[in-house]
């Protein structure tokens, strides 16, 4: 699957960073390009053979919804990606100060992961700020909301992946880096493949795609994870995103199971801190499932699936209930929402980039007579506010 605005929202995709409350004076949006897909529409970003230069584009929110680009000055060498690197996007920390991407350089026929931190300046500009390690294998780098701690999803190292998985909790220091070791660790299944967290801080979850199972937690104050009650319930295999609404009433899963099989499941929390299958307990989708965001503002959520971005409507109890408005495939390939300025982003066909006003009832319009043409197509939209 493509990127969840997560919570995706989509992921979003690691240090003990103090939230900036001042209003935000200006909104960029970042995206990467595009590259090795895997076996679960994972997207990657190859950097370019001549001087493994990352593909990353930067885009300024001007008045009424326009996008101005915005070129980047850093220097292409300020990290040594190493031969057949890849970056996988991951996420901007909570106060937009910096972003993240997961790289996996090819030595010896393993791919060894390690993170790439750059300071995102007040003009949208990406300054080199760390190159670090955390844990072997780490899938999924998310945030706590206040700044002050991330979380690493890790998979079993071992061949066979018959072993338990591992979240590592780690403190983030003001000037935002990662403290190692981690302070904590809990278990999860073998291969989590989705983290995800509340906007409050209280609850988390990650899917496992090899046993189709949900793990799920609650928060301490303090930030450390600790099982809910029970501490996994069975979903469905092949689940490769998850994404919860803002006060973690509600979450919502995408599965792959086959080319005839792609759903989406709706979970609602219990009184023992997890969460349940609702009833009808998923949503069938027409076909593939490229990405998914929420607004938790408007109770909205689309679907880049089959052909078409669908909007679903979010009742109060957390049911899913498609609209029959609709747009064409040629607009739906990964998207972004920014809930402060009420905009939709989505990367299209033929490397086009959307943007939509979103409307009272979800329906969307055009901002701007022609989409922006961009060299590479952009995956792993994310929005930041500096």
């Amino acid at each position: 699957m493509q990127s969840f605005c997560l919570a995706a929202g989509h992921l979003a995709k690691n240090h003990h960073l103090q939230h900036n409350q001042s209003r935000p004076t200006s909104t960029f949006l970042y995206g990467v390009t595009d590259g090795i897909g895997g076996a679960n529409n994972e997207t990657y970003a190859q950097l370019t053979a001549d001087e493994n230069k990352l593909n990353i584009s930067v885009f300024r929110l001007q008045h009424g919804g326009r996008l101005l680009p915005v070129p980047l000055r850093y220097n292409p060498k300020a990290f040594d990606t190493g031969y057949a690197g890849t970056v996988k996007f991951l996420s901007a920390s909570p106060n937009g100060r910096f972003l993240f991407l997961e790289c996996n350089n090819l030595v010896d026929d393993y791919y060894r992961p390690y993170f790439l931190q750059y300071r995102i300046q007040r003009d949208g500009q990406l300054k080199p700020y760390a190159r670090f390690s955390l844990l072997p294998g780490g899938t999924q780098l998310v945030f706590h909301p206040s700044g002050h701690y991330a979380y690493l999803s890790c998979p079993d190292p071992s061949p066979t992946q018959s072993g338990p998985g591992t979240i590592a909790e780690f403190h983030v220091t003001p000037a935002g880096d990662i403290l190692y070791p981690p302070f904590a660790t809990v278990p999860c299944g073998p291969m989590p493949t989705a983290l995800t967290l509340d906007s409050q801080g209280r609850v988390g979850a990650v899917v496992d795609a090899g046993t189709g199972f949900l793990w799920q937690y609650t928060l301490t104050p303090q930030g450390q994870l600790l099982p809910a009650n029970p501490p996994s319930v069975p979903v469905g295999r092949n689940t490769d995103a998850a994404l919860m609404m803002g006060s973690g009433q509600s979450l919502y899963i995408s599965s792959q199971q086959s080319r005839e099989r792609y759903r989406m499941y709706q979970l609602r929390r219990n009184n023992g801190g997890g969460f349940s299958l609702l009833m009808p307990w998923a949503i069938r989708l027409p076909g593939v499932i490229w990405s998914v965001v929420v607004s938790n503002k408007r109770r909205l959520m689309y679907v880049s699936s089959g052909g078409k971005l669908l909007l679903f409507h979010i009742s109060p109890q957390g049911t899913l209930q498609q609209s029959h408005y609709s747009l064409s495939t040629k607009v739906g390939l990964n998207l972004a929402v920014d809930e402060a300025t009420g905009y939709l982003y989505v990367m299209g066909l033929y490397n086009f980039l959307h943007t939509y006003r979103i409307g009272q009832d979800g329906k969307l319009s055009a901002v701007g007579k022609h989409p922006i043409h961009v060299n590479l197509r952009l995956s792993h939209l994310t929005i930041v506010h500096r």
